[in-house]
């Protein structure tokens, strides 16, 4: 009977993004000179970022051994290179240059990995983008009042929209459908339609931040309407330093506290030992840690090293989320995890499952 083949061991990659990028710049201008014919200054500086980019979720996928991390930054890039009108040529030519350049610098497992995962994006690059549909499930009965929240916040009328929030409170609907049904797929569209060049970053930004201050109120009318029982069991609830998404967190931390865990909401960009220090003073039983993007997979395998090292801190239970987690499922496991979770709601039952 055959075993199965042992996760690999998640080991972060530094490429020379700027000297590589530089060198595959002047490689994709010489080869393919059609994409840069009567290019700005700006353009050709924002191409050669581009395949810095390129090269940062490369080896992001690297660092795992597999290639989704940067399959699916591949689709996203297709989605957005082809809204802002830009040749098809464009990204499958650039990850050429890219593959060549590597060849030529990398030895080992290291070029191997490279060019298998660049040939596939390649070929991922060369397919019909697929623009994503909206986020709302129309089968559900909240979908109409997320898509008007979402549609009060686009006008930027900001009371109108907290109180489409308050009446649906006030009717009955709890915090965590409010959280999970409304502001999850209103946030999830507002990210879509940023991809598909519909929504500014302000306007992103400008959402987000109504959304995060919605929740805080949601998560405060609960506390005050529904005082909960003390499980006496702690968590606490973080992410690594420079990932500075907040609201995933600030909703995981709600889920928890409604559910009568001594809830320690840090937050995000959080240091190795403040984190470290908080939880042996809160003598945490579960440590859940959000990570947004795959370049900040580096400083929570760092953190995750850190907690485990710590004899006041290895007994802690620790629960991942977050988008690499959902596009590559064995990185949990491989990042030094103890479970994932794919939403705030399911946060709370792996915590239990953990801890028993």
């Amino acid at each position: 009977m055959s075993q199965a083949r042992p996760l690999a061991v998640y080991h972060p990659v530094k490429l020379d993004r700027a000297g590589l990028s530089k060198e595959a710049f002047d490689r994709l201008r010489k080869d393919s000179p059609a994409l840069f014919k009567e290019s700005s200054a700006y353009q050709l500086a924002r191409a050669e970022e581009d395949l810095a980019d390129h090269l940062g979720a490369l080896q992001d996928s690297l660092s795992t051994g597999r290639p989704a991390l940067f399959l699916d930054y591949v689709r996203r890039a297709c989605i957005f290179f082809s809204i802002r009108h830009l040749s098809p040529h464009y990204l499958p030519d650039s990850l050429l240059a890219l593959r060549e350049v590597i060849d030529e610098h990398l030895t080992g497992d290291l070029r191997v990995n490279a060019d298998a995962f660049l040939k596939k994006g390649i070929a991922a690059a060369r397919e019909t983008p697929i623009v994503p549909p909206d986020c709302f499930d129309d089968r559900d009965p909240l979908s109409g009042t997320a898509r008007e929240y979402l549609d009060a916040l686009v006008k930027a009328d900001r009371a109108p929209a907290t109180t489409i929030l308050a009446d649906a409170a006030a009717s009955g609907v709890s915090a965590d459908d409010l959280s999970l049904r409304v502001l999850v797929p209103v946030l999830e569209e507002t990210g879509r339609r940023w991809l598909v060049q519909e929504t500014s970053v302000a306007e992103e930004h400008y959402i987000s931040a109504a959304a995060a201050a919605d929740l805080f109120r949601l998560n405060e009318r609960a506390r005050a309407e529904h005082p909960t029982v003390p499980r006496g069991k702690s968590v606490i609830v973080a992410a690594a330093e420079q990932d500075l998404h907040a609201i995933g967190m600030q909703m995981v931390a709600g889920f928890f506290e409604r559910d009568g865990w001594d809830t320690y909401y840090i937050g995000p960009n959080t240091p190795a030992q403040s984190l470290i220090h908080a939880a042996r003073d809160r003598k945490a039983d579960v440590i859940a840690l959000s990570c947004s993007m795959p370049a900040y997979l580096s400083a929570l395998s760092y953190l995750i090293r850190s907690l485990r090292a710590d004899p006041a801190t290895a007994h802690a239970k620790i629960l991942v989320g977050g988008r690499p987690f959902a596009t590559d499922p064995p990185l949990w496991h491989q990042i030094g995890a103890d479970g994932y979770a794919k939403d705030a709601a399911a946060a709370v039952a792996e915590a239990h499952r953990l801890t028993g």
